[in-house]
Order: structure tokens, then sequence, then C-alpha cells
């Protein structure tokens, strides 16, 4: 157990086919009464593996707001770095379906314009915070994004304190990464995505 503010050992998960609208929430307990509770959509026609996901996805932002109740009273970090968080944790958990359809329209979409990575959260540039932060942790971790989400820390501040760098000078290797990681041109890691092989994408 990642937190355990009510010194129980367990995090509660609530698994019901009435939760509306959404895959998944972590309830405020957390912050009301220090007890980790999550809540799972239930479909006994969906796969196990998008279940576990969501879970995954949720764990996280209990952790994230775990050392945030403690460090500044909020329930998280900015929500373009708790959201690409979780993201980046279902895909290191082992469920990659629906991240590499994420990644593949990430990479398919970047002649149309738009920012490649708004710090004000747009909902539609998930795959955007999710690719960033896998970068973080195959440059910098194993371990990165949990210091990340545990440091209590928020946005531009948290991911310097972590990665020790200016963040501009990280978009940049970031940018260079995407282009050209598995292209056989260079193998210096700050280069290189561990986890996917983002050449591989058009396969």
């Amino acid at each position: 157990v990642a937190s355990d503010l009510d010194g129980n050992g367990v995090v509660f998960v609530v698994m019901t086919p009435e939760l509306r609208d959404v895959d998944g929430v972590y309830c405020d307990s957390i912050r009301r009464v220090g007890t980790e509770a999550l809540f799972l959509t239930w479909n006994d026609e969906h796969p196990l593996d998008r279940a576990l996901a969501t879970l995954t996805h949720e764990h996280q932002h209990l952790i994230n707001a775990t050392h945030h109740v403690a460090s500044d009273g909020s329930v998280g970090d900015e929500r373009w770095v708790n959201e690409g968080l979780s993201l980046a944790a279902e895909a290191l958990h082992g469920y990659w379906r629906e991240s590499l359809i994420r990644l593949w329209e990430f990479l398919n979409g970047q002649n149309g314009g738009l920012s490649m990575l708004p710090l004000d959260y747009v909902p539609a540039f998930d795959n955007r915070y999710m690719a960033f932060f896998l970068y973080i942790e195959d440059r910098f971790g194993p371990g990165a994004l949990k210091a990340l989400s545990t440091s209590g820390r928020r946005g531009i501040d948290n991911v310097e304190f972590v990665t020790r760098m200016p963040f501009e000078d990280l978009l940049r290797d970031w940018f260079v990464a995407l282009a050209v990681s598995n292209r056989g041109i260079t193998d210096e890691p700050r280069y290189t995505y561990r986890s996917v092989d983002l050449m591989g994408m058009t396969e």
C-alpha cells in the first residue's frame, strides 16, 4: 500500500455498475477521514484489463492526493501532471491497449498546429500528457513517476524538482526524442523511449 493514512493496511475498492459517465473515481474520504477508497465501474461485458487499467489509474490519483493532503491540503497535483501520471501508470503496469491508441493518435496528429503540451488541462490532449510522462520515466526512472506522485510539489516545479532540469530544456529533449527515438539515428538515453517503440507505431 503506497499510502495508508488510516493505518489499516488496505485500500477499499468498490466495483459497481451504478457508477455513471466515468470508469472510476477516488473518494474524497482521503481528505475528510484519511481513508483510501476507490470506486470503479463494473461491466461484465468489458474485458478485465479495462477494470484493472482503471484501478491503476485511480490508484495513482489516490497516492497523489495522499501526499498533497499532507503537504498543501489539496487533492492532487495540477491536473495536466496528475492525469499524465495516471495514464502513464496504466501503460507501465502493462495495460497498453488504450495507451497504444493514445500514442498513435498523438504521433499521427502533429501537423495540425496544436500545442504539444498545454499546461491548462485539456482532456483531448491526454495522449500528450501520457507520452511526456512515459518519456520522463524512461529517461530518469525507474521511480521518476513515483517521485512525481509523492513529492507534494505541483506542476512545473514538481517536474523540475524530480528531473533536476529546467522545464524548457526537458521539453526540448522530449521534442527531439519524439522525432528520432527508435529510428537508428542515435542511442542517447535523453532521446530514447525504452517503454515503447515509437518507430513501430506504424505497425
